[in-house]
């Protein structure tokens, strides 16, 4: 006897018996992976490396001066080299003691220093810069001061 089976039609899924609901939740679950993908790769956050001292006395060569020093800049910037604005700098040491942030150009210049090392041949300012945005880097550099 032969077996005969009847095949009908099956309005109540979609593929090959899929429900609906489902092939939808991939459909959007796909496409919002895909948007959030997009978004991580366009945003990055920016590369904090860099944080340079000059004197702004142009015969003074950087992280070295002199007691009569009277003004100190400091730039900040990513190693794109775009400047960092709100930069958290504090100096201390040598009679100094100042504080401040990075403005838009990324440069924070403390002016009217009475630096005095007293009787000793050198001493030294210590300088530590703080960036927090998408990404916490703190620096800190010594500049060397000297009598002459």
């Amino acid at each position: 006897m032969p077996c005969k089976k009847r095949i009908s039609l099956d309005d109540r899924g979609a593929l090959e018996g899929m429900p609906l609901q489902l092939i939808i939740m991939v459909v959007i679950a796909g496409i919002a992976i895909s948007i959030v993908i997009t978004w991580l790769t366009i945003f990055t956050a920016p590369d904090l490396a860099k944080v340079e001292l000059y004197s702004a006395e142009p015969e003074t060569e950087p992280m070295k001066i002199t007691e009569n020093t009277t003004s100190i800049t400091i730039k900040a910037w990513d190693t794109k080299g775009n400047p960092l604005e709100g930069v958290s700098i504090k100096m201390s040491g040598a009679n100094v003691l100042v504080a401040g942030t990075s403005g838009p150009d990324g440069t924070f210049t403390a002016s009217s220093l009475i630096i005095d090392i007293g009787t000793s041949d050198f001493g030294t300012i210590r300088v530590e810069a703080e960036y927090s945005g998408t990404v916490s880097i703190t620096k800190t550099i010594n500049i060397v001061v000297t009598k002459r």
